[in-house]
């Protein structure tokens, strides 16, 4: 299998092509958020901006939003180190030690976190995050 480097234009058109093939296979979230991503300081020099939508489905695509919920703005090697390693906690060490920048309801971003998809869902989840991590450059 291709591997390509992560959030580079090959890495996105795959995912993309990953998530037409799941279509409906992981619910809807159980809050309605719209989360703008900007990931600065990428190895092939473009800044990248996705956005994350759970008010009608889940929507994870290229561009930001207007009027999106909460901004998060991450370098590229945060990005890649909270992908890669999975880890929440480095999540949260990475929110409060400035590595990740939050601008707007941030009270909403957190509270994804108590709210756990159901069993389904998770198990399509680690399905696809399997996939996604085997054409990930670097990440074992």
């Amino acid at each position: 299998m291709d591997s390509y480097v992560f959030l580079s234009p090959e890495w996105v058109a795959a995912a993309e092509a990953l998530k037409a093939r799941h279509g409906g296979a992981i619910d809807e979230p159980p809050v309605s958020i719209t989360i703008n991503v900007h990931i600065t300081e990428t190895p092939f020099g473009e800044n990248v901006e996705g956005h994350i939508d759970s008010t009608d489905g889940l929507e994870i695509a290229r561009g930001a939003l207007a009027g999106a919920d909460v901004d998060l703005t991450l370098t590229y090697e945060t990005a890649f180190d909270l992908f890669a390693h999975r880890d929440p906690q480095a999540a949260m060490t990475a929110f409060l030690s400035g590595k990740v920048r939050a601008e707007g309801d941030v009270a909403k971003l957190l509270a994804i976190q108590g709210q756990p998809p159901d069993a389904d869902s998770v198990d399509a989840l680690r399905s696809v995050f399997a996939e996604v991590i085997a054409f990930t450059e670097g990440v074992e």
